[in-house]
């Protein structure tokens, strides 16, 4: 009887574990207040807010028939970058942005043209009035295409409605290595565009080649690494609620009690950073956008601390080395705000 009693102790430790809840990183998060910042410029409605640091900001801003805004945090000037259309140097779209600020470059990702155009992240600078050219035009070789494509380390990565694996491996000229990654619960029973779409993510990376991946709807969360022969490696998983949806279609329908997992995603070289939201559905009015938890891991999936805002953030990037993190929050119209980390 002890013997089994003992035995039930441990398999329901073991369940405690495998079934792993997000409540864990939310309930001894630091409370932090926001700082809005002012710029002697017009800002449009900023979407996404790609880097920052005390002397710039670059946003994802469409303004004036560009993309890109930067401000010059010194005095306030701003300038605006990369024009959409179909010229040689235009972007068109339907395209993902990333910035790897470890080595200082600044990528887009067009999806439907299979291309990934890389910049110096030193050429974006208020000084800096000519056209933004790419110094890389990479062609991703695979059908179908990547969605979304990010630098890893010597290699790119990338997620779509692939028929094998839930994240692809390229190398510097684009073309496929390998595949990795099993999608969480029911996912691998799941045709390739249902599970994509239910398991979309936010992705983050460093320069060694690890990277995470965080889903948006649920709770799941994996970091991974790329060994010496290029595969990818599953390094640590968390997760214990599934997304809750239908698909109708080609589109997600989320039910009202849907977890909204993660919504955001940044590298930073010591640490990764992740925007959760942990509402329902309903709760957040039937929006998918938005969280006010900041949780910090280590590259290999160690949960480091957590952070409450006091407003929900939309995007956000990190500056590691100054302890601030930078965001687009919900106030008024999406202000650009700064946090510090204590």
């Amino acid at each position: 009887m002890k013997r089994k009693h003992l035995l039930s102790i441990v398999i329901a430790c073991l369940f405690v574990a495998c079934h792993y809840d997000t409540d864990d990183f939310v309930r001894n998060a630091k409370e932090l207040n926001g700082e809005v910042i002012h710029a002697d410029c017009m800002i449009g409605r900023p979407s996404a807010i790609l880097y920052a640091e005390p002397q710039k900001i670059i946003l994802y801003d469409r303004y004036d028939g560009n993309l890109i805004s930067i401000i010059d945090m010194t005095d306030g000037r701003c300038a605006r970058f990369l024009q959409e259309g179909n010229g040689p140097e235009d972007i068109l779209p339907g395209f993902r942005m990333f910035i790897s600020s470890e080595n200082q470059t600044f990528g887009i990702y067009q999806h439907q043209m299979s291309r990934l155009n890389l910049y110096d992240l030193a050429d974006i600078t208020v000084a800096n009035a000519h056209p933004l050219s790419a110094r890389a035009k990479i062609r991703i070789e695979e059908e179908p295409s990547a969605a979304n494509v990010i630098s890893a380390g010597k290699y790119f990565i990338g997620i779509g409605m692939f028929e094998q694996g839930r994240i692809h491996l390229y190398d510097q000229q684009g073309k496929y290595i390998s595949h990795g990654g099993k999608y969480p619960f029911k996912g691998e029973d799941m045709d390739s565009k249902s599970r994509f779409f239910a398991y979309q993510s936010y992705l983050a990376s460093n320069s060694s080649g690890k990277f995470v991946v965080g889903s948006a709807y649920g709770d799941n969360l994996e970091f991974y690494a790329v060994d010496e022969h290029g595969r990818i490696i599953l390094v640590k998983k968390y997760g214990a609620r599934d997304v809750l949806f239908s698909m109708e279609n080609l589109t997600i329908r989320l039910q009202d009690d849907c977890m909204l997992g993660y919504k955001g995603a940044w590298g930073g070289e010591k640490y990764c950073y992740l925007l959760f939201s942990g509402k329902s559905y309903a709760e957040n009015d039937h929006r998918t956008i938005g969280g006010k938890y900041l949780f910090v891991f280590t590259w290999d999936g160690q949960f480091v601390k957590s952070y409450r805002t006091d407003r929900d953030i939309l995007s956000f990037c990190a500056d590691e080395k100054n302890g601030i993190i930078y965001a687009i929050v919900r106030h008024e119209d999406d202000a650009v705000m700064r946090f510090a980390l204590y």
